[in-house]
């Protein structure tokens, strides 16, 4: 009786290592084996949030329930594969996931009846430094620029199983980008880098991938949905994280022009503060920001429009275009 328990607890740890064996195997070489489709974020700046992502509003002061204008510019395609126009795929379902969580940003898009006038002839071919942009962003009275596109679209090879099980298979990867230019000072609050993966791909797409023919691939578009709706959240929660700015576009005597209107929810008879330009300061690796200026003066808007307001100077000298007018705290 004492050998036959032995034998049969000797048999029960073999099997349970030889299942433990397994799992650990399976799970070493990574669940693709089981899914079609999989997404690998690649993050830049900031920590992965998934879908469930809320909206924080910025809770830090009086603009808190103020809309940000932002504009999009057309987004890059740096594949061979033009035809495809993932990029304006792409483009596409970022604005329309930002629309639909963002309520307190206004997105201006190309080509749209608002779009601002200094941004018209920035295209997705233009080479502008972010101070540059961000020059062109205060001009049009905007809190951010969004800007994107599709990196790369490639096929990879991954080694799948174990030992005399293990072979190669070719997978189909798409890289893409998303930036947030903050205007007052010329630097990203949002940089963030994608890798899209479709592996388990049939020969015949393989095949029709390697001769050029880019039509068996139209599925991509169709993961690109889920991509756009995760990250949407944080672009919102990036640019609202950041205090409200306007921008002084004209000074006649005592009386300023400002650079919003009556839709964002600033009131005739508000008191703002007038803000010095900053300072342009130059990094290590050349690229310039600006460091917000202190206060230089008050004004309480007078008037109100659809896309512009009118503010009377309470005190202050040297007010000049381009200023940035923010709330008082």
């Amino acid at each position: 009786m004492v050998i036959l328990r032995y034998n049969a607890v000797r048999s029960f740890q073999i099997t349970f290592r030889m299942f433990v064996f397994l799992v650990v195997s399976v799970c070493f070489t990574g669940c693709s084996t089981f899914t079609g489709v999989k997404d690998v974020t690649v993050k830049a700046t900031k920590a992965t949030v998934n879908a469930t992502t809320k909206i924080v509003p910025y809770m830090g002061g009086p603009d808190s329930g103020i809309i940000r204008t932002v504009s999009l510019i057309p987004f890059k395609n740096e594949t061979i594969f033009q035809q495809l126009a993932l990029e304006r795929v792409f483009e596409g379902m970022i604005v329309k996931y930002i629309s639909e969580s963002c309520s307190e940003i206004r997105l201006l898009v190309t080509g749209g009846a608002d779009f601002p006038e200094s941004l018209k002839a920035v295209t997705a071919s233009s080479d502008l430094d972010n101070l540059t942009m961000a020059d062109k962003g205060r001009e049009g009275g905007l809190a951010a620029i969004i800007t994107g596109g599709v990196l790369n679209l490639s096929l990879a090879q991954e080694d799948e199983g174990i030992l005399w099980f293990r072979e190669t298979k070719e997978k189909l990867q798409t890289q893409f980008f998303l930036e947030v230019l903050d205007v007052e000072t010329g630097a990203k609050i949002f940089d963030d880098r994608f890798v899209h993966e479709i592996i388990n791909m049939a020969p015949d797409e393989i095949q029709a991938f390697k001769i050029g023919q880019p039509a068996l691939f139209a599925s991509i578009s169709e993961n690109l949905d889920k991509l756009a709706k995760d990250i949407a959240p944080k672009i919102c929660n990036a640019i609202m994280a950041q205090p409200w700015t306007g921008y002084v576009v004209s000074v006649d005597g005592n009386q300023v022009y400002l650079s919003f209107g009556n839709s964002i929810g600033i009131k005739s008879g508000d008191v703002l503060e007038v803000h010095d330009h900053g300072q342009v300061v130059e990094n290590l690796s050349g690229q310039r920001f600006i460091l917000p200026g202190g206060k230089i003066g008050e004004i309480r808007i007078s008037q109100m429009e659809d896309k512009f307001s009118t503010g009377e100077i309470l005190f202050g000298e040297n007010i000049q275009v381009g200023n940035p007018v923010k709330f008082k705290r």
